[in-house]
């Protein structure tokens, strides 16, 4: 937190770049600055204790300094002048041999940014201290269009992008874009695609559309139908041994030849560990995945107090290594970066023990992300001994707070409630004096004169579409839960319909 922060004055982008130089900071001595035993301390050091800046490479120290000056007004203005003082400091002779550097791509991150269609960015940077970042700016042409969960995908070499593109006659299909290349590739055969991931050897696109999972090659021909994805699939990732870890249901994960075949269970299921869905796979170095678990959207926290999880995929043994946040990513560089409140918080990470180190810290504030389906858009090339590229779609998380309005018949507005997560189709009871309605795979009845929810589902397994019998006594809706919840037990199809009453109070 900056010092302005601290002392609750308003805050601008300088916090930003304070926040910037305290990651830094770490990441290049390995020790957490203005660390203290409790948050007071911590704030009380960032108020009144100058940095040491004594163990940061001299040819960095310059920019740590400029970051961390305690007046905003004296502090390093913009980020894009990073680069100019990290030239500056490269240029210098170094006080000592150069070692091989431990800047991480957020480091590249910060300093490389890159406008491209809707606000896209690039991050570019190398790896060795001597070599300076690059910044760039790509245009996608202006039939990119945004992706309901993720944008746009990078591939493994950091060479090329994949992402959604509208045609004259209004579908969407995906296209290629070569970052050295003026013009992006259509690729016939993948309309209404979504979630693009790559092959590990970046010559296959993995996709989802017509409840189908896909694949296509890079430079065109036909798509190739993997395995049925028949219910809201949530992300793909592609293993070095010839498999993709997918979410094909919208809850669990499991395992697919690359070639195409039957789906195959993973050694552990979310139920098993009191959750619901287990979502946005990427596998880690050594055979295991991390993803996403949580009750669901509008089930406690929502995702915004999910699990970032680790699975074993050999003992199926289960690590939770982050709570509260979602679409964890391990980077190259030794780092756990995941979304939470529309910020990308980034901390140290140890693939050995499966560990953080130290606290998450903030090191974006314009991450769009879809926060109902705990999805973050971004991707990043995972090259570790060249070039490293990170992308991210700056803006807003979107999916959050819901307003439901009730519109008069003067055209009057008034918010009768909201929601943490989207509510669709709202029915009004027979006399007027209740609303039902769908949120977070619920259905819940809100009373406007008591201005009280009353939950009917609690599982959030795609509980929709609520219905009022005439008498206004009972409500009918469509599940892909087995059973009934109430009055009865008998044995139902997945898209059954059921019935339940709600509880009213004069």
């Amino acid at each position: 937190m900056a010092p302005e922060q601290a002392r609750g004055h308003d805050a601008d982008k300088r916090a930003d770049i304070w926040a910037f130089g305290a990651v830094v900071y770490e990441m290049l001595t390995g020790q957490q600055l203005f660390a203290g035993p409790t948050v007071s301390d911590s704030l009380a050091a960032v108020l009144t204790r100058e940095p040491d800046l004594g163990r940061v490479p001299a040819e960095f120290r310059k920019l740590v300094r400029l970051c961390l000056i305690k007046d905003a007004k004296q502090r390093l203005r913009d980020i894009g002048d990073a680069r100019i003082v990290l030239a500056d400091g490269a240029a210098a002779p170094p006080a000592a041999p150069a070692a091989r550097s431990r800047i991480p791509w957020i480091l590249a991150g910060a300093c490389a940014v890159a406008a491209l269609v809707s606000g896209f960015f690039l991050w570019r940077a190398t790896r060795p201290v001597l070599h300076p970042l690059m910044r760039f700016s790509v245009d996608l042409g202006p039939d990119a269009i945004r992706g309901p969960h993720l944008t746009a995908a990078i591939s493994p070499d950091g060479t090329r992008l994949v992402f959604p593109v509208r045609t004259g006659n209004g579908s969407s299909l995906l296209a290629t874009r070569l970052l050295d290349q003026p013009k992006p590739d259509i690729l016939s055969g993948t309309e209404g695609a979504i979630d693009p991931f790559f092959s590990p050897d970046g010559q296959w696109i993995g996709f989802f559309a017509d409840q189908y999972m896909k694949k296509i090659s890079v430079h065109g021909g036909a798509a190739l139908t993997l395995s049925p994805a028949p219910a809201a699939p949530r992300g793909g990732a592609w293993s070095e041994d010839g498999y993709i870890i997918a979410n094909l249901d919208n809850n669990h994960l499991e395992r697919v030849p690359e070639a195409g075949g039957k789906p195959e269970p993973l050694p552990a299921k979310p139920e098993q560990h009191g959750e619901r869905t287990w979502r946005w796979p990427q596998i880690l170095p050594g055979g295991s995945v991390l993803f996403t678990g949580a009750l669901g959207a509008g089930v406690g926290g929502g995702y915004e107090e999910g699990n970032i999880e680790v699975l074993s995929l050999r003992t199926g043994k289960l690590t939770v290594v982050q709570h509260g946040g979602y679409f964890g990513r391990y980077l190259p560089s030794g780092h756990l970066v995941f979304v939470h409140q529309g910020t990308l918080f980034a901390v140290p990470f140890s693939l050995a023990d499966l560990k953080t180190r130290g606290t998450p810290v903030p090191v974006l504030y314009d991450v769009s992300a879809a926060v109902g389906q705990g999805a973050g858009q971004l991707d990043f090339s995972s090259a570790p001994d060249g070039p490293g590229t990170f992308a991210y779609l700056s803006g807003q998380a979107v999916g959050g707070a819901v307003p439901l309005s009730w519109i008069d018949a003067a055209g009057k507005t008034q918010t009768l409630v909201i929601t943490t997560t989207a509510a669709t189709t709202p029915r009004i009871s027979p006399d007027g004096r209740l609303v039902a309605l769908t949120t977070g795979g619920n259905i819940v009845v809100y009373d406007p004169k008591r201005d009280a929810r009353t939950p009917l589902t609690f599982d959030g397994l795609r509980n929709i579409g609520p219905v009022w019998t005439p008498d206004g006594k009972h409500l009918i809706y469509a599940s892909k839960a087995a059973r009934m919840s109430s009055g009865g037990s008998a044995p139902m199809d997945p898209d059954s319909r059921k019935s339940c009453s709600p509880q009213r109070k004069p």
